[in-house]
């Protein structure tokens, strides 16, 4: 996991993405919060809120997240070679933490695309080896149609997998949690936006 003291450059990320292309999944429950968020050693986190109301700030905010924008929280910069994201398609993140820019990769495990009574929209990525955290995050807009509201949900299972991020824990738990708080908010603002226009 490359580490730097300044933004890493285009070329060296796209270097960096290039060589995680063949790397593995940190963890064996792969598509896990698909169905349940169950998974003994791993500490469980489960976040929801209302970002709206209606069909079309669903529509938005699900376009909004397939893109990777609610990654986007200035202290985290993804990238990826496409959007909208898709299955099998690995994610650089810069993550920036007390000067140093960290570089560490996921992979998009599943998308979500289900219509009924409640519409479900969004993805869920899983940590590559090399990763400081090992574990699977989904991230999800949910609209349910009967009370009209529309819900932006993140559910993740996580444990330390490097030396530094089993030393540093209870950091790392209050930069998972900020990161839950920074990306709910920008959904939420961006909903919010979209709804004043």
């Amino acid at each position: 996991m490359p580490l730097f003291l300044s933004s890493p450059s285009e070329s060296a990320i796209r270097e960096y993405l290039e060589q995680q292309q063949s790397v593995g999944f940190s963890y064996r429950a792969v598509g896990a919060t698909r169905n349940t968020l169950s998974n003994p050693g791993f500490t469980i986190d489960d976040h929801r809120r209302q970002i709206g109301v209606g069909q079309a700030c669903f529509q938005k905010a699900s376009h909004f997240i397939r893109h990777g924008q609610h990654l986007r929280l200035g202290w985290v910069t993804p990238f990826c070679s496409e959007t909208p994201l898709h299955e099998g398609q690995t994610i650089a993140l810069v993550i920036r933490c007390f000067g140093i820019r960290v570089l560490a990769s996921c992979r998009v495990v599943y998308l979500l695309e289900e219509v009924g009574e409640i519409c479900r929209s969004g993805f869920a990525y899983g940590t590559l080896q090399g990763h400081p955290e090992c574990g699977e995050e989904r991230f999800q807009v949910v609209w349910d149609r009967e009370s009209d509201g529309v819900w932006f949900e993140i559910a993740a299972f996580s444990r330390p997998n490097l030396w530094y991020s089993k030393l540093a824990y209870p950091f790392v738990r209050q930069m998972q949690f900020r990161f839950a708080t920074d990306s709910t908010n920008a959904v939420l603002k961006f909903a919010e936006d979209q709804s004043a226009e």
